[in-house]
């Protein structure tokens, strides 16, 4: 046993002295780092050599420490197997002395021992033991699980908290297809609750030719209408609270007024499609057929088959296209969904050639069909049987908007502290007002 203390006396002696040529290395590693920064381009790489090869010797003194390791863990599960066994030397594994003794020689002449690989896994029971002065003695419990302390991303207790995301100052949006009705239909300002118009859409009679001396019978007058277009409410009140008002990193009010104000736009216009006209606007769509085609009728639009159950023709375009008066084509324009303008660019002919000018498919994003201009509306009725997927005429003179002092917001702090009310409401009305100018191609069934 005096042999092995003495043994490990001069190892522990060794290895002190390793640890200060390491730290040597290491210091000198770091002035050389610093040198870097200051040498002449010509020494650059020369510099850059000195710095592989202290690193190259760093690695190796560092291998040499490992193999001392593993030699001194097998010193120590030899010595801890004699303490426990004192009192009965048959046991004792005079084997596993002598091969330490072989590895300590040879370690100690040639550097050799047991590589990196094979006592990585050791490693955390290893720094669980403890060091006597001149014996080893194997501790019977490993250190607890919780008495090791780590810094982990992963965990907030254990560091982190320390990483934090990075808050863009971009916020992503999503992006909602609507109808822009009110880019082409005529809107107007009310200072009251609903609009009205005189129609003056009916006819005098006429008596007809006469001769100079014929007699002259009495003659109808047309008929005068009234229209009216009702105002309707639109209404928001989200919740927010005070903290969160004074506290987020951004104007929270500001951002809920938009969210509030983008979503009333795609509301009402798909009221100005659609709408039945009971306290909201009612939509063109909405209106009644004419009963004969061509024979106008006041309160309805005329509406013209598509020539095909559940599909547009080329020939039905036309014949919609013309039905509108020359009056009103100087503006007019085609309204349907983005996919219903997808099938009209795919029609073809018996021959299997695009019916639609070959320029408008070379030039992809114009929305051109039968030289007049195409708007999206996204509120259209899809392309499908007995459906209305097209609209086509003069919105300018047919459509009319009227709104009402445009959006108001009242903060309410009071009635349910400690939220605040974004009580947000919007007064509009719409309808159509020209019964001429208006035309709807209605699939067949």
């Amino acid at each position: 046993m005096a042999e092995i203390a003495e043994v490990l006396n001069d190892i522990k002696t060794m290895s002190e002295d390793m640890g200060t040529q390491i730290k040597g290395i290491q210091d000198a590693q770091t002035k050389n780092d610093e040198k870097l920064v200051s040498i002449e381009v010509n020494a650059v790489e020369a510099a850059k050599k000195s710095v592989a090869d202290s690193l190259a010797e760093l690695q190796e003194l560092k291998g040499k420490v490992s193999n001392f390791d593993k030699t001194l863990e097998g010193l120590q599960a030899m010595i801890a197997r004699k303490s426990g066994n004192a009192g009965n030397d048959s046991i004792y594994d005079r084997d596993m002395e002598n091969e330490c003794k072989e590895s300590m020689i040879n370690y100690m002449r040639k550097g050799n021992g047991a590589t990196f690989n094979e006592i990585s896994n050791e490693a955390k029971e290893y720094m669980c033991k403890s060091i006597a002065y001149g014996n080893l003695i194997a501790q019977s419990d490993a250190i607890k699980a919780d008495e090791l302390k780590s810094l982990v991303a992963g965990i907030t207790v254990d560091g982190g908290f320390f990483i934090r995301p990075e808050l863009m100052n971009q916020m992503i949006t999503r992006v909602f297809e609507t109808s822009p009705i009110r880019s082409i239909a005529n809107v107007v300002t009310s200072s009251s609750d609903s609009l009205e118009w005189i129609v003056d859409d009916d006819e005098f009679t006429s008596g007809g030719w006469v001769g100079e001396t014929d007699p002259r019978d009495e003659t109808g007058t047309g008929k005068i209408g009234k229209l009216t277009i009702p105002i309707s409410e639109l209404y928001a009140q989200p919740l927010v609270t005070q903290k969160m008002l004074d506290d987020t990193g951004f104007d929270v009010e500001a951002w809920a007024s938009r969210k509030i104000s983008d979503k009333f736009a795609r509301t009402e216009n798909t009221a100005f499609v659609i709408g039945d006209g009971s306290e909201k606007p009612r939509g063109f769509l909405d209106y009644d057929a004419w009963a004969s085609a061509g024979v106008y009728e006041r309160g309805k639009l005329e509406r013209l088959n598509s020539g095909a159950a559940g599909a547009l023709t080329g020939d039905g375009l036309i014949k919609l296209q013309n039905a509108l008066l020359e009056a009103y084509q100087n503006g007019a324009l085609f309204a349907m969904q983005r996919n219903t303008f997808t099938g009209i660019m795919t029609l073809k002919d018996s021959q299997g050639q695009y019916l639609l000018n070959p320029n408008v498919l070379k030039s992809g994003d114009s929305k051109i069909l039968l030289g007049k201009d195409v708007i999206f509306m996204d509120d259209m009725q899809a392309l499908a049987s007995d459906s209305l997927s097209v609209a086509y005429g003069n919105f300018m003179q047919s459509y009319t908007i009227a709104d009402r002092l445009g959006i108001r917001l009242i903060r309410d702090n009071v009635t349910r502290k400690p939220y605040i009310k974004l009580y947000t409401t919007k007064r509009v009305g719409g309808g159509v007002t020209n019964f001429q100018g208006l035309k709807i191609l209605k699939t067949a069934v």
